[in-house]
């Protein structure tokens, strides 16, 4: 036999391109890519034809045309900015700072910028914007740093607040025409596909058709439906009876912008009963209009409607405010008869104030008019009367307060998070023990006891505050209150950090009013009665505020023995609510759930007006402010954060700075001056294994101690290569790639876990990052998908659970993919550890990629801690791999990314 071979020649090494075939080969233009595979690189390169068998029946081979080059390409080599048409400067980085001295306040200015290539530059991208400097946007006060192991907590000291109520979104149904099964702007989603019941002897277009919901008109049938007559109106959407059930369709809204005080409103009812409740959830989703990317927000499996009379349902959105939403009502009946839903809204909350203007005298031939005026919340009064000649005479009375003179001016946070799911209709406060392992009902508030709560507040503008509801129960009391005293004071920061007093004193009983709230406080899987929760309003004389961050100090007082308790806002799904505070005897501290550790929110409310104010730098405005950002040295790492603190998790050691900027509606930030300096430190171990002998010997006696020295702490990365990416590999379609070490690698790291990767992530595709011990990777110990990585950049992943280390075995990192087609794993140069290279094809065979004359290291490490915690993983079944390699050769995509860390 013979062959005739293509081959390279780097450096005085000889590697194979590509073998021709024996048989006749006609006439061909032959193409091939040459890779850091073939000595591409090395400083001297070559290419030869090697003949190699016998020759006797072969004629010639002909080779002619050789051509070797570098295929054209386009590289990045950064990017040109340009201000009001003067070029500025050249950065590799995506973003650049203008020197703002030499700007002027107001003025507008033209920014571009444009990328350089090897091969020329783009078009300019410009921007027009107007300069404000920093100082007119005020920025977080009070900002602080703790550090709890490895995770930074950052407080300050005002919670942005967030957007005000959106546009909203109402439909009654009445623009729409009859009998339509798609009524835009809603989405209909028939998941079921049922075909549906409709009535014997009435008629009308679409019915018993497969459907979600239908615009229905009752007087529009034939003959007319007499007994289900909309809330108002002629019309309202209706779900009608799946005839293979359960009910599963969607009536879904067209996306809505959701602000504080945000609500969802409808009214619902069942046809009849006789067949059983209508059934449904309400889901909130912020990605699309698809069933599968809404949360359900109401409680329960379902919420059955009462066939009586329509109900009016009220779901809180302030979860989602500065977002835009998609609502959706899933009806989930289960072979009823049809839900009707009419009267649909997303708005903002609205409030009602009792209106009892005083009696009046009326002559014969008087009219009386009263208005009320609700931003002023005063009446007017105004009487028109004859006299004898017949001249009109209006008189003007004085204008009087209302019965109630409260404006809301601020709400702390929900408490109910299950409307209208207790006795005869009440509200309930759920504590969420079982789904999230919360176990505070309510914190000490008791006066006698001298306990206290405290909890932040921003003020927007300036102030006239008449009182504060607060929010207390005694266990065992009737829904009549039996509180009997509320005291409070307003500090101008936080009292646990020195702020201090400007109004009020905690001795004298403020309260003027108390009532049951409606609201009962109770445990998941222990419903009951006995925590009625009672509304407490204190009046505050004379308070005025003018914007700013403020906290109230409140106790309560009660005449029975249990209490008075505070209980926190509520949220379903929420461990986190707030930030308040607790003081216990005069010492404070923060207001943590017994059971989560995670600090709490108190619900309250403040009444009085306002009248304008706010924002920094005299008349400028600054605009609604959105949130805050986070820095750590520089680098952005969390956006837009509406709580007053921020947890940093995982942090390595070392002392970082950490800043925190407002965000404004124009985009624009506060200046970095709210910045504090942490410093994660490495634990100081105390000594061990402390034994002491009493010695009595001629030459000494007395005590003798020993004890050996503490274990230094570990917080390392494993690796092997040289953080360098220089190509992927792939070809088959599935495969799996790993690196291991060895016991002897591993001694040092006794009681260390592997608490995260760091791998070079090359495609889109969603991977499963397997860690294994022993040999050949016997025993597997964790799973999880690494999914949502960026592509061609290097990304660290935290493991979902630490894995503690074995240094008797073997540790071994790997990935499984089954994108092999796009080259997902990446590597770079061979550093010359056989444990680097590691590649499975089978699933059971482990190979070397220089098994396959690939010259690589997998750019894969691993991070170990003795800060992590845990205890041993326990051994997991081997997944059964889906390989389907079909013969595909292993092989590099010959387009390096060349990126580094």
């Amino acid at each position: 036999g013979y062959t005739m071979q293509l081959v390279s020649i780097a450096d005085g090494v000889e590697y194979e391109i590509m073998s021709f075939p024996a048989a006749d080969a006609p006439a061909t233009n032959v193409v091939t890519t040459l890779t850091a595979a073939h000595g591409v690189g090395a400083a001297e390169f070559q290419i030869a034809f090697v003949f190699d068998g016998v020759a006797f029946n072969i004629n010639w081979w002909n080779i002619d045309n050789i051509m070797l080059y570098t295929p054209g390409s386009r590289e990045s080599q950064g990017y040109k900015v340009w201000l009001d048409g003067v070029y500025k400067a050249d950065t590799p980085e995506t973003f650049y700072q203008y020197d703002v001295s030499t700007l002027v306040e107001g003025e507008e200015y033209l920014a571009e910028v444009a990328a350089v290539y090897s091969n020329g530059m783009s078009a300019k991208m410009s921007y027009l914007w107007t300069y404000y400097s920093c100082e007119n946007y005020p920025g977080p006060e009070n900002l602080t740093g703790s550090v709890s192991g490895q995770d930074v907590t950052l407080t300050w000291g005002s919670a942005p607040p967030p957007p005000p109520p959106g546009d909203g979104f109402e439909d009654d149904f009445e623009g729409h025409a009859n009998f339509l099964i798609d009524f835009a702007p809603w989405t209909n989603v028939d998941v079921d596909g049922s075909a549906t019941y409709g009535m014997t002897g009435i008629t009308w277009p679409n019915a018993f058709d497969p459907q979600a919901f239908i615009v229905f008109n009752p007087s529009a049938t034939v003959p007319p439906l007499s007994d289900a007559a909309p809330h108002s109106g002629d019309k309202y959407a209706a779900c009608f009876a799946s005839v293979s059930p359960p009910n599963n369709d969607w009536l879904i809204s067209p996306m809505v912008p959701v602000g504080t005080g945000t609500t969802v409103n409808f009214w619902a009812k069942s046809y009849v009963a006789d067949y059983g409740l209508e059934r449904f959830k309400v889901g909130v989703s912020t990605t699309g209009a698809a069933p599968a990317d809404f949360t359900i927000i109401t409680p329960g499996a379902y919420v059955e409607v009462p066939a009586t009379a329509w109900t009016e349902y009220s779901y809180d959105l302030s979860a989602y405010a500065g977002q835009d939403v998609y609502v959706g009502i899933n009806c989930v009946s289960n072979d009823a008869f049809f839900l009707m839903v009419d009267d649909f809204t997303v708005g903002a909350a609205t409030a009602s104030y009792a209106f009892n203007p005083p009696s009046s005298e009326i002559g014969s031939g008087t009219k009386v008019t009263r208005e009320m005026n609700a931003g002023a919340n005063t009446f007017v009064n105004v009487a028109e009367t004859t006299e004898a000649g017949g001249q009109v005479v209006n008189v003007a009375g004085a204008s009087q307060p209302l019965s109630s003179s409260r404006a809301l001016l601020h709400d702390n946070g929900p408490l109910v998070n299950s409307p209208g799911t207790g006795t005869g209709g009440t509200d309930e406060s759920i504590l969420q023990n079982i789904t999230l392992g919360m176990t505070t009902l309510g914190a000490g508030c008791q006066f006698a006891a001298g306990n206290h709560m405290a909890d932040d507040f921003v003020v927007d503008a300036n102030w006239t505050v008449d009182d504060f509801t607060f929010y207390a129960y005694q266990t065992g009391s009737t829904t009549t209150s039996t509180i009997t005293g509320g005291y409070l004071q307003i500090y101008n920061g936080n009292p646990s950090t020195g702020g201090t007093v400007i109004w009020g004193d905690m001795v004298t009983n403020r309260m003027t009013s108390t009532s049951f709230s409606n609201i009962y406080r109770l445990s998941e899987g222990t419903p009951g009665t006995n925590r009625p929760i009672m509304e407490v309003v204190c009046s505050t004389p004379d308070l005025t505020l003018a914007p700013g961050t403020y906290w109230v100090e409140f106790t309560i007082d009660g005449s029975l023995a249990s209490g008075p308790w505070a209980p926190p806002i509520t949220i379903t799904g929420q461990t986190t609510t707030g930030n308040a505070m607790q003081s216990i005897a005069g010492v404070w501290g923060p207001f943590e759930d017994g059971g989560s550790l995670t600090l709490q929110g108190l619900p309250f409310l403040i009444n009085g007006t306002a009248d304008g104010g706010g924002g920094g730098g005299g008349d400028f405005d600054t605009g609604e402010l959105l949130g805050a950002n986070v820095y750590r040295d520089g680098l952005l790492i969390a956006e837009m954060v509406t709580d007053t603190f921020y947890v940093d998790p995982g942090v390595d050691y070392g002392t970082y700075t950490y800043c925190v900027h407002y965000v404004y509606e124009s985009g624009a930030e506060s200046c970095s001056e709210s910045c504090v300096e942490v410093e994660v430190a490495f634990p100081c171990d105390p000594p061990k294994e402390l034994v002491g002998n009493y010695l009595w010997t001629e030459e000494a006696w007395g005590s003798m101690l020993e004890w050996n020295g503490p274990q230094d702490a570990i917080a390392e990365w494993l690796f092997y290569d040289d953080g360098v990416n220089v190509d992927g590999i792939g070809g088959p379609a599935s495969f799996t790639w790993a690196i291991k070490f060895d016991p002897a690698q591993l001694a040092d790291y006794d009681g260390a876990s592997l608490t995260k990767i760091r791998i070079f992530n090359r495609t889109g595709a969603t991977d499963e990052l397997r860690i294994y011990e022993g040999t050949n990777a016997a025993t597997l110990l964790h799973t999880q998908p690494l999914s949502g990585l960026g592509i061609e950049v290097y990304e660290e992943v935290a493991l979902t659970s630490p894995v503690l280390l074995d240094v008797t075995k073997q540790l071994w990192i790997a990935v499984y993919s089954t994108d092999g087609v796009n080259y997902p794993a990446g590597c770079g140069n061979f550093t010359g550890n056989p444990n680097s290279d590691l590649i499975t094809l089978d699933g059971a065979l482990w190979e070397h990629l220089s098994d396959y004359n690939l010259p690589y290291s997998w750019n894969l490490r691993g991070f170990v801690t003795t800060m992590a915690g845990v205890t041993a993983a326990l051994p997991m079944e081997k997944p059964v791999d889906q390989i389907s390699n079909s013969g595909a050769s292993l092989v590099v995509t010959g387009k390096p990314s060349a990126q580094a860390f």
